[in-house]
């Protein structure tokens, strides 16, 4: 009787694990939100079989990273999983793309080289979850523009700078969310040329900042400094230099507005930073 038990009970569990296992269905979170998602069950995809892509006009692939970063290009669509294609007659905003997966393939189409590359970070948001939840990738239709052309975020490293992997690391991260612009709120954190004490001993070279700003548009990203003035001025003001520049003679806070002598050190910082 226990033995009959037993088996009937294995018998039930058995059944209950392959009917869960059968097309389970993913839960995908894409960030932003599309401003169209059609899902309509599981694909035959999983995240690990995306190897081959495949233009028929032979458009260049964005930059990529994550789980993306190893796909190649092929000249065989049949091989391909991908199918991409740059349209500037697309119906539809700037920047924006449709991503479509019937079962087996996924096709994007694309207005422009900004849409092209956030269809494939949608692509990878999907992966992701794909990959995290053990599930195949969605069918799905996407159709994503932005509302918002500047889609910028502040970046205060007046007060602490972190180490430069960092920086590579958040603009990857930023452009994975479609983040198109960075504010970057420098203060002394440059290595001035044309007035260097001004210069914090952590400050990074017009140089470093330059390969990060290149990195930075590969990704769609513009990076903007910002150096303050006529006030906020403490960072300039502070240094024995710079006295006869306040407008207080007690306050490293502001310059004097009227010392044409101010204008020549807050565009030697200006021309620096536009470098």
């Amino acid at each position: 009787m226990k033995n009959t038990l037993l088996l009937f009970l294995s018998a039930i569990t058995l059944f209950q694990f392959s009917c869960q296992s059968v097309d389970k269905q993913g839960d995908f979170k894409l960030l932003p939100q599309p401003q169209q998602i059609n899902i309509k069950g599981s694909s035959s995809l999983k995240y690990d079989q995306i190897l081959f892509c495949y233009s028929k006009s032979k458009t260049a692939l964005p930059i990529f990273n994550g789980l993306l970063k190893n796909i190649q290009t092929t000249s065989t669509p049949q091989k391909a999983q991908i199918i991409y294609n740059i349209n500037e007659k697309m119906d539809i905003k700037p920047e924006g793309y449709t991503l479509e997966i019937p079962d087996n393939k996924i096709v994007i189409n694309a207005k422009d080289e900004a849409g092209l590359f956030y269809a494939f970070q949608t692509l990878g948001q999907l992966m992701e979850d794909a990959k995290e939840q053990n599930v195949f990738l969605p069918k799905c239709f996407i159709k994503d523009f932005p509302l918002l052309s500047y889609r910028v975020i502040h970046l205060d490293i007046k007060h602490h700078i972190d180490k430069l992997d960092y920086y590579y690391k958040l603009l990857d991260k930023l452009a994975k969310y479609k983040i198109n612009a960075i504010i970057v709120e420098m203060e002394d954190k440059l290595k001035y040329k044309r007035q260097p004490i001004v210069s914090s001993g952590d400050a990074l070279s017009i140089e470093t900042w330059q390969k990060l700003s290149d990195y930075a548009m590969e990704r769609h990203i513009e990076i903007s400094p910002l150096i303050q003035g006529l006030g906020h001025a403490s960072f300039i003001l502070k240094h024995d230099k710079y006295k006869a520049l306040r407008d207080d003679p007690k306050s490293d806070w502001a310059f004097n507005p009227l010392n044409p002598k101010t204008y020549k050190v807050q565009f030697d910082l200006y021309f620096d930073a536009i470098e």
